[in-house]
């Protein structure tokens, strides 16, 4: 039996309503991961951060193609040989585009001119050095203010006292005066500068709608029915810049208009992490630019090819009146994301016919038990379990290196990397109390294999736990430990080797006295 896809994609046909679906299959990723082998040594994959996408399609006569396309432009070039070309329809903008573009980047020039002036930093030193003063002189004015008090309060003579109380006044004013004399002259300049910025800015912003505009009126995209339209008209309301630009429209439209017929599409980011894109990792059809156009790229798939892709089914090992459990496959979301990608919860609604409520998460790398409830009062009741950490959470993991103790606990408390999201750093100063119980089940060439009992539940805590407090990170970790892509004679599929094994929770009817036992 063949493994369920990871991924699909989706969408409504236009003219038959009928939802169209194309997988991202474990071919199709292990041919992508063919491909990042071969990026990791070529320098020139390295510069830049960039989504591509590999597309597996079948001829006519019945020979398998793979298409490959990258997001964009690579180098600067919109098209390069060996790579599936970009949508039809831009090249006839022509000296309209070369015009628009040249104004672009004085604009852009004109935009980093203003804000290097060094005004801006002549204004903030003088702001600081100002501040400065005045901080010195309010104390020694507030020192002049207390010996006039204890004069006062000595009988000393009242009208030297109100003397020099008038003194230190002036004193005041004259200083306000000199340094307003000397901020305003240049104050006036950064804000004369600001608004220039600005109004530059709005000009790009002008320049470069219009250019889209015309772009999406002009880019046709061809579906395997055979219709071609421009981009506009398949979203009369707007497109967000750079739609048609993704791989996978690029790669949908060479094969319908090749006769060409999908069988298996995906997308993964290589190069420098941006975002919370990371090098490595397969994503789906982005919300904004491709979901709204999957109907349509998808539209005219024969119906023998929707036949040959299988209904996917999650793997529930638990399920009674309030909760349900399943065996989360790794590479899945836990509940619905920024982009739309498929979702445990969704999945699991729609194969069950009702309502969920996520219990608790798992990272999307990570594969096991994940406890979703059927309505609120089970929700409520669970989220209060793991509030009060009456929640026993065992996960098992392959570490990179070897492990010389056999079992121990791992302190280390931890808060966001906010510098390098999604990443969490290790923090003993403000960070929040981890604790993570690890005992050695195997080694092997390199390897160990451990058991994992964390009492508490902070993101990303195993991983930093494993990488920083043992230095040995979990097997196929991107974000805090191998980069490289992930094989070996017993482990060969690339993925991150986290599974939540066992989730063990009271009974609810007696909840002292009995444990109900999750595992997969």
């Amino acid at each position: 039996m063949k493994p369920e896809p990871a991924y699909w994609y989706v969408g409504n046909c236009p003219l038959s309503g009928r939802e169209l679906r194309l997988p991202r299959t474990a071919e199709i990723e292990h041919l992508a991961q063919q491909w990042m082998t071969k990026m990791t040594t070529d320098e020139q994959f390295q510069q830049e951060g960039k989504m591509y996408g590999l597309l597996l399609a079948e001829s006519v006569t019945g020979e398998i193609y793979t298409l490959k396309a990258f997001s964009g432009l690579w180098q600067g070039q919109p098209a390069v040989a060996g790579w599936v070309p970009p949508l039809p329809g831009r090249e006839n903008l022509g000296i309209a585009e070369i015009d628009t573009v040249q104004q672009l980047s004085i604009l852009r020039d004109q935009i980093s001119i203003a804000q290097n002036s060094p005004i801006h930093q002549e204004y903030a030193a003088l702001l600081a050095e100002s501040q400065q003063q005045r901080d010195q002189l309010n104390i020694e004015l507030q020192e002049r203010r207390s010996q006039r008090q204890q004069q006062r309060n000595a009988a000393a003579d009242l009208a030297i006292i109100e003397q020099a109380s008038k003194a230190d006044s002036r004193r005041k004013r004259d200083f306000k005066a000199h340094w307003q004399s000397v901020l305003e002259p240049v104050k006036l300049e950064v804000d004369r500068l600001n608004a220039e910025i600005r109004d530059l800015k709005q000009q790009r912003q002008i320049l470069s709608q219009t250019l889209q505009a015309q772009l999406h009126q002009i880019t046709t995209i061809t579906n395997f029915a055979g219709e071609t339209k421009s981009l506009q008209n398949l979203r009369p309301n707007g497109l967000p810049t750079g739609s048609g630009e993704c791989c996978a429209p690029k790669l949908l439209h060479y094969a319908a208009s090749n006769q060409l017929t999908p069988l298996a599409m995906a997308e993964f980011w290589w190069g420098a992490a941006v975002g919370d894109k990371q090098p490595g990792v397969f994503y789906g059809a982005c919300a904004d630019r491709c979901q709204p156009l999957m109907g349509f790229m998808l539209s005219g798939l024969a119906a023998e090819v929707q036949r040959r892709i299988p209904a996917e089914k999650l793997v529930v090992i638990y399920e009674d009146q309030d909760l349900v459990a399943i065996n989360k496959p790794h590479d899945l979301l836990s509940v619905p994301g920024r982009y739309g990608q498929p979702n445990a919860q969704q999945l699991l609604e729609q194969q069950l016919a009702t309502k969920l409520y996520p219990a608790h998460r798992l990272d999307q790398d990570t594969s096991g038990v994940l406890l979703f409830a059927k309505n609120l009062a089970a929700y409520h009741w669970v989220a209060r379990q793991f509030a009060e950490r009456r929640v026993q959470k065992v996960y098992q993991a392959v570490l990179v290196g070897n492990v010389l103790v056999d079992e121990g606990v791992i302190e280390l408390p931890l808060s966001a990397d906010l510098e390098n999201r999604p990443k969490q750093k290790v923090d003993r100063e403000s960070g929040k109390p981890c604790v993570t119980e690890f005992g050695v089940l195997d080694r092997r060439e390199n390897l160990t294999w451990v058991e994992l009992r964390p009492l508490t539940g902070r993101t990303h805590q195993l991983r930093v736990h494993m990488a920083i407090g043992l230095q040995t990170p979990i097997l196929g970790d991107r974000l805090y430990g191998n980069k490289e892509i992930i094989g070996g004679r017993f482990l060969p599929e690339n993925r991150l080797y986290l599974h939540a094994q066992t989730l063990i929770l009271p009974c609810r009817e007696v909840e002292d006295a009995e444990i109900a036992k999750l595992s997969a």
